[in-house]
């Protein structure tokens, strides 16, 4: 995360595979995801914080940060 923006900003992944969310801006962040059955709520992070989300099954969804509503994350996840 930064330049308030994902980076990048579509990610392709397999199943058990962990995304690392690092806050390189200077202000909070929010790691949130709202599609029906991959929905997590990471919470909000601070200037270099970090978080992590281990892909537990295949699909698609967004990655939205609730602060900066332009700020998204598509992740294809396969097996």
């Amino acid at each position: 995360m930064e330049n308030i923006a994902y980076a990048p900003m579509e990610l392709n992944a397999k199943v058990g595979d962990t995304i690392r969310f690092v806050n390189a801006d200077g202000t909070n962040h929010a790691v949130f995801v709202a599609t029906a059955g991959h929905g997590v709520d990471l919470g909000m992070q601070k200037p270099k914080a970090e978080t992590k989300l281990t892909l537990g099954k295949e699909g698609r969804f967004e990655v939205e940060c609730v602060n900066h509503p332009n700020m998204r994350l598509v992740v294809v996840v396969t097996k």
